[in-house]
This record gives C-alpha cells, structure tokens and sequence, in this order.
C-alpha cells in the first residue's frame, strides 16, 4: 500500500501545520491549502487519498468546499477535524468521517487507518488509481525545458520534485502551455498537456510542483492507467 498522500484544508496557518505534523508523524506525505481556491486546484491534480478539512464555527464556506472536492475526486473521502455542533456537522455535505476536537492521536490514528482500508477497496475497484512512483519528467514550454523527478503519478497530474535551486525553472513556467513528457518505459515517453497547479516548499524542504494534466487521447489515458495499475 502506497504511503497516504493528504490534503490539508484550513483558514488558519496555526493549526493547518499543526495537523501537518501530527499526519507526517503518522508516516503520511501532507500538502497544506490555506484557501477553498488552492485546495481546488491542488485537488484537481488528482494526487490525493485524503482530504483533511479543519472546519472552523465561522467557516461558511466549509459546505462549498466539500461539494467541490466531491466534484473534482467523487471517490475520495474527507475526514472532518472539527468542534463544530454534532447537528451542523450532520448537515455538512460528503463527509466521510469526523474526529471531534480536541484533537486526540488514537483517534486520528484510528481514522487513518480505515482511510487506508477503504482506499484499498477503492484501487481494487479502480475507482482510484494514484501511485508512488520515480520516473524522469521533462517538462517542456516551448523552447524550455527543466528535468525533475516524478513522485507521485494520477490520471489527473503528477507531483515533481525540482531538487535543491530548481524550483525557479519551473516558477518560470508559470502561465505557460507546458507538455510533461513521463518516461513510463516499454513503449517509450508519453507527452500529457499540463498546467501548473502548485508549487509548495516548507521547512527548507526542495519544492514540489503540481501540474494537472490537461486533455489527452484515450490511448495516451489507458497508457498512463495500464502503468498506474502496475506500479
């Protein structure tokens, strides 16, 4: 089973880093999303297992924001940390689980490992098809072209290391057309529209970058799944 790749959505800085590193204790790869807007977008990548939201009292938009994660991965569950009213949370749109504040780790613990059993139903049924991989990327924009490392691989993006003093290639790409082309072996590279979705570095970390693919053939799509499904 793959290392749980997370989502973290939360308003607020404080605790967003807080569940951060209570979830990478748990062994799990995290990406934090401080706006509706960026958890969208970093969610349309496809790169992740988990959705975390901390829904606050005053959030109103906690709602919005789970129908349009469902819209984006109708598959993926979205654990719910909140001390919100047991009757408001019971009114909160596709939610999979809750874990009530304060915050215990038996109970986040708990949660994460039925996460993991029912993403493992998910990838026998194919409704979910994300990996762990590392396989060369080449990300072109024209004449430009950056090399980096794919880490993690979906039918709807990939998330690329750049390594140490990288990051600004590809930030140079921003706004651009770009082609990833993925060295999936056999047959040679496959070249995938993409866009950039996000860039994220913390604690001194190299960067990541998202990209979401963009619209490919249907021979390029069961290429990249046929490879998913064998990693």
């Amino acid at each position: 089973m793959d290392t749980l790749n997370i989502l973290v959505a939360d308003l607020t800085h404080t605790s967003a880093f807080f569940l951060r590193s209570l979830l990478r204790a748990e062994g799990a790869r995290v990406s934090i999303a401080l706006s509706g807007r960026e958890a969208l977008d970093k969610a349309g990548t496809g790169l992740f297992d988990l959705f975390v939201l901390d829904a606050h009292p005053f959030e109103a938009d906690t709602g919005t924001l789970l129908e349009g994660l469902r819209d984006l991965l109708p598959a993926i569950p979205a654990l719910l940390v909140t001390d919100l009213p047991e009757a408001q949370t019971r009114a909160l749109p596709h939610v999979w689980s809750v874990v009530r504040k304060p915050l215990r780790l038996p109970d986040l613990r708990d949660a994460l490992g039925r996460a993991s059993r029912h993403l493992r139903v998910l990838r026998e049924q194919r409704r979910h098809v994300r990996r762990t991989v590392d396989v060369p990327v080449e990300l072109c924009a024209g004449p430009r072209r950056v090399q980096a490392r794919a880490l993690n691989l979906s039918l709807g993006g990939v998330q690329v290391d750049t390594g140490d003093g990288d990051a600004w290639r590809i930030l140079s790409l921003a706004g651009r057309d770009l082609t990833a082309r993925l060295a999936l072996g056999g047959d040679g590279a496959v070249e995938l529209p993409a866009r950039l979705a996000y860039v994220e570095g913390h604690d001194g970390a190299p960067a990541q970058v998202g990209l979401a693919f963009g619209s490919v053939s249907a021979g390029v799509r069961e290429r990249l799944r046929e490879f998913l499904i064998a990693a």
